[in-house]
């Protein structure tokens, strides 16, 4: 999967982000989901594939404070915090919210 992204914005007062793929669909992610999934390695430990991010120390009301696309593959988040979240669009695709990525990701989690 090779889709890049054509733009980015946050949306509902900064809780939401909404992501337009050059295929001409779009996706819409909590930015409550994508803090607690920041890939960050203060936040996620790769060795281990787990988060590193204390559920208590997760604010639910999070808001994004900016966003930006850097070469339509990936996005930029800077927090309330100063923390800066980065987003691959491969990942992002797999992990939207539609009925056929949630089958996919399915498939993935329980091979038989």
């Amino acid at each position: 999967m090779d889709l890049g992204i054509q733009k980015v914005e946050a949306l509902d007062a900064g809780h939401f982000v909404r992501v337009e793929w050059e295929d001409g669909s779009e996706s819409r992610y909590p930015c409550v989901w994508l803090r607690d999934n920041c890939q960050c390695p203060h936040c996620f430990l790769r060795s281990a594939r787990a988060r590193k991010l204390v559920f208590e120390d997760l604010d639910v009301n999070i808001v994004v404070k900016e966003i930006a696309l850097a070469d339509r593959k990936k996005i930029s988040i800077t927090w309330p915090d100063e923390h800066a979240s980065e987003y691959e669009a491969e990942w992002l695709k797999k992990r939207c919210f539609s009925e056929e990525a949630r089958a996919e990701m399915q498939k993935d989690l329980f091979l038989p």
